[in-house]
């Protein structure tokens, strides 16, 4: 058995110069994909970033509505980093760059609480792990990025030897950064002080019986200290909740039975919220545990790795035990967060986010537990650096570098060359799984996206967005040899360019979400292309790429009045 010297002696600077090295590498490795090219970034980037991009490049946009949704919504540290970082680099760099910081956070603080329990390369190897199970999670720099390093942070100064000082600033960073974690995070601080409160009472009831026993701390020593951190941080979060619930762009959340209602929270809508809001425990442990101890094994095998996990926290109970509880906790307080937020939706944000999220370290960890168990039979080097190998090949047949969660806009340079060429303030009408990006790499203003989310909480989005999508939807499936119906339209809602992506409107299919998908085929049913005025544009008219994306204006389609030849089909 090793000895605690052995375990908790500190590591050496050099060791840390070798460990952030190594982790550099590791992510570099997995990440390499989001660095392949200019046109490669995160899906999610473009919701949270839109508002960086506003005021990094000082955008002259008419309509900054999503921007403004976008910006309301962030915790106040992440967007004041954000907004820091943005006098310097461009969103892009911030974003792409992001993950390394994330990496080095989760490793440093993890390996700094796993130290106390195993072999450093045990610990290196179950970081190094987590932050690959995390890329879905953090690869595109958000806030939901910093919930791993959160976590471990503030379990590195609550287990082990307490550090008031430290759980109080990891608590309010939780609230600035990312306020789930602050919840997480308080749930399980209740559960220690519990379990303190508990040793305590015994220990004084041995004090008075046996008047050399050692007299128990107190768990309330450092009660001030608490109250501090845990004070603040609530404030933080509770002037968050205020800003956002009264945003004047937003309009205050709406109502849960009302959100749940909308076809934008069933099949096919934009956000997946039934199961959510409708799973039970059972169904919810098939998910999450196959799914998170994904294995050439039958569906039996994550529940041998909990039984075996427990049966070594037991064993081994003086060396990994609070390791073993901290884990416990960890999963009880995320499926009490879960249920919680299923009655406080929205305010709480997706349910999901609080099982998701830490079932991805949960994860590592209890692989990382299970070894540390397995190390401590035979405490040798040689079985350290096996059984990290093995941390190292299961996150390798997770996912290998090519399955990194990334989109990729390449082939459309023209097209992002033909929109950046417009004036600053144009505003473009475009499908919606085409907008998504204009304003990244074009840094033009989209009339309609399907990155509109963040907005569907909010009161003010079916007043603001159901118009636009129904209008853009209307004019887009024109039929006959007018062209009034889209320039009225255009002049509705004073739009300079529209986008037509031909192969789609030939077709007849697009790629949105419910109800603007229905409504959509509703409107090209029984519909021929060769009666769809929009593909009968010449094609000297404005910008065409690739012969497929007709970039026009709207004193274009304005020119050709309904007794002049529209041209001819595209085929």
């Amino acid at each position: 058995m090793p000895t605690d010297q052995q375990i908790n002696r500190p590591i050496t600077w050099r060791v840390w110069a070798a460990i952030v090295a190594i982790t550099l590498g590791y992510t570099w490795f997995y990440y390499q994909k989001m660095l392949s090219g200019p046109l490669v970034i995160n899906d999610d980037m473009v919701q949270h970033y839109l508002w960086l991009f506003v005021d990094h490049f000082e955008l002259n946009w008419k309509d900054t509505f999503y921007a403004d949704a976008s910006a309301a919504i962030q915790p106040r540290g992440f967007y004041w980093l954000l907004k820091i970082l943005g006098l310097i680099l461009d969103p892009v760099t911030i974003s792409r760059a992001g993950p390394f910081l994330i990496s080095l956070l989760t490793v440093g603080f993890g390996v700094a609480l796993l130290r106390r329990y195993t072999h450093v390369l045990i610990a290196l190897a179950g970081c190094l792990l987590a932050v690959h199970l995390g890329f879905h999670s953090s690869v595109g720099f958000v806030a939901r990025a910093f919930f791993m390093p959160l976590i471990l942070a503030f379990a590195y100064f609550l287990i082990g030897k307490e550090q008031p000082w430290g759980v109080a600033a990891t608590a309010l960073f939780s609230a600035l950064f990312y306020p789930p974690a602050l919840l997480l995070n308080g749930g399980i601080f209740g559960l220690y002080k519990l379990g303190q409160l508990i040793i305590w009472g015994r220990g004084r009831r041995m004090h008075s019986k046996v008047k050399e026993a050692e007299k128990a701390i107190s768990p309330f020593k450092y009660w001030y200290v608490y109250l501090l951190g845990f004070g603040l941080a609530l404030v933080v979060v509770w002037l968050h909740a205020e800003r956002v619930a009264e945003h004047p762009s937003l309009g205050g959340y709406l109502e849960r039975v009302k959100l749940i209602s909308w076809p934008e929270f069933r099949s096919g809508g934009r956000v997946g919220i039934q199961h959510a809001v409708k799973g039970d425990v059972p169904s919810l442990l098939r998910y999450l545990l196959p799914a998170n101890f994904h294995s050439p094994f039958g569906n039996w095998f994550p529940y041998l790795l909990l039984a075996l996990a427990g049966g070594l926290s037991i064993l081994h109970r003086r060396r990994i035990g609070q390791l073993g509880w901290w884990l416990l906790a960890f999963a009880g307080v995320a499926v009490a967060w879960y249920f919680i937020a299923r009655q406080h939706f929205p305010l709480l944000f997706l349910p999901d986010r609080y099982l998701i999220y830490p079932w991805r370290l949960w994860t590592p960890m209890i692989l990382t537990l299970i070894a540390a168990g397995i190390w401590l039979f035979q405490p040798k080097t040689w079985l350290a650096v096996l059984l990290a190998a093995g941390l190292l090949g299961y996150g390798y047949y997770r996912q290998t570098p090519d399955q990194l969660p990334t989109t990729t806009q390449e082939g459309r340079d023209q097209l992002f060359a033909a929109i950046n060429a417009l004036p600053e303030a144009s505003l473009i009408a475009v499908t919606p799984n085409l907008a998504d990006q204009v304003p990244v790499f074009a840094h033009r203003n989209v009339f309609i996206s399907n990155e509109s989310a963040h907005a569907l909480y909010f009161k003010s989005y079916h007043d603001y967005l159901m118009p636009r999508f129904h209008d853009f939807m209307t004019a887009y499936t024109t039929t006959g040899d007018s062209l009034n119906n889209v320039v009225e339209f255009m002049d509705k809602w004073d739009i300079d360019h529209l986008l037509i992506d031909r192969k789609q409107l030939r077709e007849g299919w697009i790629r949105t979400f419910e109800p603007h998908l229905a409504y959509f085929n509703k409107r090209i049913e029984g519909t021929d292309p060769k009666d769809r005025t929009l593909l009968h544009l010449p094609d000297s008219m404005g910008v065409l790429v690739q012969n497929r994306l007709h970039l026009v204006s709207r004193d274009d389609l304005a020119s050709l009045t309904p007794t002049d030849p529209v041209g001819v089909n595209p085929e």
